[in-house]
């Protein structure tokens, strides 16, 4: 997450570069980027601008297309992108300092890349210890704690789908933040009103595909009744 803000960045600033305002075919790039990604940019542009980082890609790109990012509807974007949806709140909140939107809005992140998982792997696995590390040190509600839980509850579901290597792969990965930054320690797995913890503890013993087979076989069961 904390390196989309520089790609962007250097991204824009190569397009400044070889932009050619009178050439037809920059123009309709140009549009086409202002439309799809003109509202995120400008999110990470106040991103790092409240840093005092370079951003002279994304503030050119701003200033040249300002009209036709006015245009973009957030509800087009919902719509056309979910999840650049997802990512412009994820940022929105990081420049509100909003912990508890943050986190709400990195679930879905996690929840949309897991759709796709595993084609867009790397981007899934640094999303998902991403949010495992913020749920490790920032307060929780309720309801995030349970939608958290739910990934976990989720992704053994994959597994048959997956092969050896990504299976171990994406254990892994789980099992290095939960013994390096126990998200599971997070004090709001002890209220009332959320999914026990074991949810994720369960990874850290190989049993998470257990607890996943004993949901199956419920859902079986309740489908014949």
């Amino acid at each position: 997450m904390k390196f989309i803000p520089d790609y962007f960045n250097q991204v824009l600033t190569q397009f400044r570069d070889y932009y050619g305002e009178k050439n037809d075919e920059h123009q309709k790039v140009a549009l086409h980027l202002a439309r799809r990604f003109g509202l995120l940019v400008n999110s990470l542009h106040v991103i790092q601008k409240y840093q005092e980082e370079e951003y002279e890609g994304l503030e050119w790109f701003l200033a040249t297309f300002v009209e036709e990012i006015k245009k973009v509807d957030g509800h087009e974007i919902l719509s056309d992108d979910i999840l650049i949806f997802y990512m412009m709140n994820t940022f929105a909140s990081i420049i509100q300092e909003n912990d508890q939107s943050y986190i709400s809005s990195m679930i879905e992140v996690v929840k949309e890349l897991m759709k796709f998982y595993p084609y867009l792997d790397e981007s899934f696995l640094y999303a998902l210890q991403e949010l495992m590390k913020s749920v490790a040190l920032k307060e929780m509600s309720v309801d995030n704690a349970n939608r958290f839980l739910e990934i976990f509850e989720e992704l053994p579901k994959l597994y048959d789908k997956l092969s050896y290597f990504k299976i171990t792969e994406l254990k892994e990965t789980i099992n290095i933040i939960l013994a390096n930054d126990k998200p599971q320690d997070n004090k709001i797995f002890d209220e009332d009103g959320v999914k026990n913890r074991l949810i994720l503890l369960n990874y850290l013993v190989d049993m998470e595909d257990l607890y996943c087979d004993d949901i199956k076989k419920q859902d079986n069961f309740f489908k014949y009744l």
